[in-house]
């Protein structure tokens, strides 16, 4: 028989005490076995039916703290009761992501109460009777990326209203019954990747990025047809990337974006047939990339603050086209910002045998001293080859012209380097004339175009107007102009930047009546 011997305390300890700690000693060894018999998945864990998820706490006894990443995916999974055991995710040496996905008759979350914080990724993706994210409510922070994606009946993000912080991207797209976030993510103040919100047929309002001010990857908006308002980014101040808004049919102003100042690559506003101006980006300080305003139907007027100075000083291409008003072209931006001391309106070149006449028109000037003419035959290094008087101040159409009896042989490249009175000056857009054998009637050059950039040359005996007309591949007229041919050779520069990359087809009509057709192809 085993013996225990118990020995008495020392004079003045208590006895209790003794017991007291014994107990609290027994407890923790007790409470560190549990630990270490927990028996939970070594490796990522998919739950593929009802009866998986019923049984996780038999089948992982213990398993209160999730070390890895787990998977929900099953077509006969209705509810999560099961994984209400669960605690919290061990992140003690993983990154462990929460997938929910294709899930065809899951109605609820209401298992996953007992999570707060995802180290790795939330993915809620194809859901299709999930209609809310209710069990979602205690998670506050998030990793990686949000993914919520095709839920055909999912119509709020509410839940979410307690995630204060998103590590990587939030990406909300294909939701077509999604109306709002319902105040979810209200606490999120930046986001560590990109913000894409796409494809949300129903969505009217982003009320629950009310927070947001500073996204530091890229912001698409796009396809969000009934989206009309953009408010709750009022407080976004940056982007770190690319920032894109478009095809949201509905969306009458950018409302939100009083407060940006920063974009860091390129920024783009397309498609938004709505839309009607762009005033709320007064504030807007700096692009890092190119300027892309195309094809708002009811957009006509563009010259925001930021705009206007970005157009001033540039730091990549400008592609304005398609548009209305004082936003149809460049050229009317740059006017109705006030940059355009000359209101330049044609700039050609065209043949005569041995000479290049150069023939440029504009609809007022301001303190305009005149135009330095310059000629390159690479498109890069040039030289100034004549210059002539400008009009000073005027509100009248003005015509000049000037004869080059001098020409490169091959190609020829001319620009107008356009002074003013107090030394600054601008530069027109670039036209061409090539001296080389003519022997076609028609033709299109560069072609293919990288910049949607071309001239078209033509020759004909007979001097009037000869008009020109672009087809896309369905055959639709998508540009027409009307050229004042002389007889002879011309050159004549045509902008189709603002056009969607693809094929198209050019039908000449020459004053002397012949037509000809030509295939485009911007790259």
């Amino acid at each position: 028989m085993k013996v225990i011997h118990f020995y008495a305390p020392k004079r003045g300890t208590s006895f209790v005490f003794h017991i007291g700690t014994l107990l609290l000693l027994i407890t923790g060894f007790i409470a560190a076995g549990f630990r270490a018999q927990a028996q939970c998945p070594g490796s990522a864990l998919t739950l593929s039916s009802q009866a998986e998820v019923d049984n996780f706490a038999s089948d992982y006894p213990g398993c209160f703290l999730l070390p890895v990443s787990l998977t929900i995916s099953g077509s006969d999974i209705t509810n999560l009761n099961g994984l209400s055991v669960l605690n919290e995710f061990d992140n003690s040496f993983a990154n462990p992501s929460l997938t929910i996905e294709s899930n065809p008759v899951l109605t609820n979350l209401t298992g996953l109460s007992g999570l707060s914080f995802i180290p790795g990724g939330l993915t809620i993706f194809d859901n299709g009777t999930l209609a809310n994210l209710n069990g979602l409510n205690n998670i506050t922070s998030i990793g990686f990326s949000l993914n919520v994606e095709s839920n055909t009946q999912l119509t709020s993000l509410g839940a979410l209203s307690g995630v204060n912080s998103i590590g990587g991207d939030l990406y909300v797209a294909f939701n077509p019954a999604l109306t709002s976030f319902g105040g979810g993510l209200n606490l999120v103040p930046s986001l560590g990747g990109i913000l894409q919100i796409q494809n949300n047929g129903a969505l009217t309002t982003l009320n629950g990025l009310n927070a947001l001010t500073s996204v530091s990857q890229y912001l698409f908006i796009s396809s969000n047809v009934s989206l009309t308002s953009l408010s709750s980014l009022a407080n976004l101040a940056s982007v770190g990337q690319d920032f894109e808004i478009s095809g949201n049919a509905s969306m009458t102003t950018l409302g939100g974006f009083s407060n940006l100042t920063t974009v860091g690559g390129n920024f783009s506003i397309e498609q938004n047939g709505a839309l009607t101006n762009l005033n709320q980006l007064a504030n807007l300080s700096s692009i890092g990339g190119n300027l892309s305003i195309n094809f708002n139907a009811q957009l006509s007027n563009c010259a925001a603050q930021g705009i206007c100075d970005y157009i001033a000083t540039p730091n990549g291409a400008i592609l304005i086209g398609g548009n209305a008003g004082a936003c149809v072209n460049q050229a009317a931006v740059e006017a109705a910002c006030g940059l355009l001391p000359v209101e330049l309106i044609d700039f050609k070149a065209v043949i005569h045998q041995h000479d290049i006449q150069l023939v440029w028109r504009t609809a007022s000037e301001q303190e305009n001293l005149g135009y330095s003419l310059q000629r390159s035959a690479d498109g890069h290094s040039w030289s100034e080859i004549g210059f002539v008087q400008g009009q000073g101040s005027t509100i009248k159409q003005s015509d000049y012209s000037w004869m080059d009896k001098n020409p490169i042989s091959g190609v020829n490249y001319y620009r107008l380097k356009q002074m003013d009175n107090d030394g600054k000056y601008e530069f027109s857009p670039i036209v061409v004339a090539d001296m080389r054998s003519t022997g076609t009637q028609f033709d299109i050059f560069p072609n293919p175009s990288i910049d949607g950039a071309i001239s078209l040359r033509a020759t004909t005996s007979t001097e009037g107007r000869a008009l020109l007309e672009i087809m896309d591949t369905n055959g639709k007229k998508v540009y027409d102009e009307k050229i004042g041919f002389p007889e002879g050779t011309v050159i004549y520069p045509v902008s189709l930047a603002a056009y969607p990359k693809g094929v198209y087809t050019a039908r000449l009509e020459l004053p002397d009546g012949q037509v000809q057709f030509k295939k485009i192809v911007l790259q």
